[in-house]
């Protein structure tokens, strides 16, 4: 017979029903009671007595899961609060204003402040005046195109230094049709920067040093170059002087000399001028410039060895060339130091003469691609795949740091420089260099 037969046989028993309805103490009370007045008894009672126990023991059983759901899912909460507020990057919550309605104690960290301080005030008030604009454009972006947007901006705080940050932020999954909310990381990248900065710093310097070390080697050749006008100055200046002195200097013929001492002094100072220039010590600066003008720059400046290695440089000009985004003397420095390696190449090779060819060409947009080619013995396979390693060099006298330096400069503009391996077809460089 089971529960509900016993309950139609017996009205005075309360409804199955009721026991799911009580509490566990009252459950229990009452259990207690209908024991009591049915203990002693026979037949369907005792089964019903049967039946109520099985029913008390399930109950127990489902609050004891009920009990560890609930203490586990505490201890999750607790240890997600504990990740939230411990992680090593900030993480805050913004409204569509950009206002602050949580933020974890990493970013509270960042902003000098504490978690609740911060609830419900604007972020803006801690980024940088100038990048403020750029925030609330962030900020503006992710709600109305729903994606992960990154931005890199500077923080400022009340008590504390500008310091770098990068942002990305999202909409999550629960907010993605209200758009209510959206998720921002914040990573500290201060001390990259600075890295990064230093860095560029260090190779300003080692760059420098290389072009002071360029122009030693070259040093005899510019004496002479420079020597030429000067021994013509002095020339011209002696035979005027003496024809005034025998009273035969004619108005017309000394105005004649004096212009041509003025082309020889104007031709040494654009030799000193051109070597000032290359040798300059100044923070490098991307501008948009001419690539053709820095090839001439280049070449004028290895003119010298040029022309006492009997080497011809042939320049190709194209038109249509896009102008490139470069620091004009580093790049001037790699294509010097590409024409004096391709010099000593054709010198050691035992040719009377010898020749450059430096072509230009637009590439796929944002890009425009100098060829160095040369007349030399050309590179093996197994040499290029060293060439650009520091301290390697193909001369018994090399240093190694010509070719790995260039490199290193045409990557820090978002360049790039490469060797075609070409073993007896003359050496073949490809310089890339960005447009923007």
């Amino acid at each position: 017979m089971s529960v509900e037969d016993t309950h139609a046989q017996d009205p005075h028993l309360p409804a199955v029903g009721t026991y799911n309805r009580l509490s566990e103490p009252e459950l229990k009370r009452r259990l207690k009671d209908e024991l009591a007045a049915l203990e002693g008894e026979g037949g369907h009672r005792a089964r019903l007595l049967h039946e109520l126990a099985i029913y008390q023991i399930e109950l127990e059983m489902q609050n004891r899961e009920l009990r560890s759901a609930q203490a586990d899912l505490e201890e999750a909460r607790d240890r997600y609060a504990d990740l939230y507020d411990n992680a090593p990057v900030g993480y805050v919550t913004l409204d569509r204003k950009g206002v602050i309605c949580q933020i974890n104690a990493a970013g509270a960290r960042m902003l000098h402040s504490t978690p609740r301080k911060l609830n419900e005030k604007p972020f803006g008030v801690f980024v940088a005046r100038d990048d403020l604009p750029r925030f609330m454009a962030h900020v503006r972006r992710v709600f109305a195109t729903g994606e992960r947007v990154v931005d890199e901006l500077a923080l400022r705080s009340f008590n504390a230094d500008q310091a770098q940050v990068r942002l990305e932020s999202f909409i999550p999954d629960g907010e993605a049709r209200l758009k209510a909310f959206c998720r921002t990381a914040i990573v500290d990248i201060s001390e990259q920067r600075r890295a990064e900065a230093e860095a560029a710093r260090h190779r300003q310097a080692l760059a420098h040093a290389a072009r002071l070390g360029t122009l030693g080697e070259m040093a005899s050749g510019i004496a002479h170059e420079l020597s030429q006008p000067i021994a013509a100055i002095v020339a011209y200046a002696d035979s005027y002087r003496r024809m005034q002195q025998n009273g035969t200097a004619d108005a017309q013929e000394c105005l004649a000399g004096l212009d041509k001492i003025a082309a020889q002094a104007e031709r040494a100072g654009e030799i000193l001028q051109r070597i000032r220039r290359f040798v300059r010590k100044e923070p490098p600066e991307r501008v948009y410039e001419d690539i053709h003008r820095i090839i001439g720059d280049a070449v004028a400046v290895a003119e010298v060895e040029l022309r006492e290695a009997n080497v011809e440089v042939r320049v190709h000009p194209r038109r249509l060339v896009p102008a490139v985004r470069v620091d004009p003397i580093q790049i001037e420095q790699v294509l010097v130091n590409l024409i004096r390696n391709a010099v000593e190449a054709i010198v050691e090779h035992g040719d009377a003469s010898g020749w450059i060819a430096i072509d230009v060409a637009a590439l796929h947009p944002g890009y425009v691609e100098v060829t160095i080619e040369d007349s030399g013995p050309g590179i093996s396979q197994e040499v290029a795949e060293g060439l650009f390693m520091p301290f390697h060099s193909t001369r018994p006298d090399g240093l190694g740091l010509g070719l790995s330096l260039s490199r290193t400069l045409v990557e820090s503009q978002r360049g790039s420089l490469r060797v075609e391996p070409r073993a007896g077809a003359g050496a073949l460089f490809k310089l890339i260099l960005p447009t923007h």
